[in-house]
């Protein structure tokens, strides 16, 4: 299993069209790497993979100091499915924290 952390989100309609995330590795945060909202889903969903928003805490120079926010989860509602930090049963994708770019 692996662990993501969003820190930034485009989206469309209600619906996050892509993100921006850090794998989470013993060694640290990797670089970032885009990933569509399908990706996500299929990361949860099939590979038992977790995500979660990362919140900025600090600036250090050139350097940013993250930390993990709320854990993303995979909604079905009415034969749809989003991607959220709450289990509301609202029709669009929602996260606590990461900005939209």
């Amino acid at each position: 299993m692996a662990e993501y952390w969003i820190i930034n989100t485009t989206r469309e309609n209600n619906k996050i069209k892509n993100v921006r995330a850090f794998v989470n590795t013993i060694e640290g945060l990797i670089n970032p790497i885009r990933y569509t909202r399908e990706e996500i889903i299929t990361s949860i969903e099939k590979a038992g993979n977790h995500w979660y928003t990362a919140v900025l805490k600090e600036k250090r120079g050139n350097q940013n100091i993250w930390e993990q926010g709320s854990e993303i989860h995979v909604i079905n509602i009415e034969d749809e499915k989003f991607i959220r930090t709450d289990r509301d049963n609202t029709k669009n994708d929602h996260f606590d924290y990461p900005s939209a770019i």
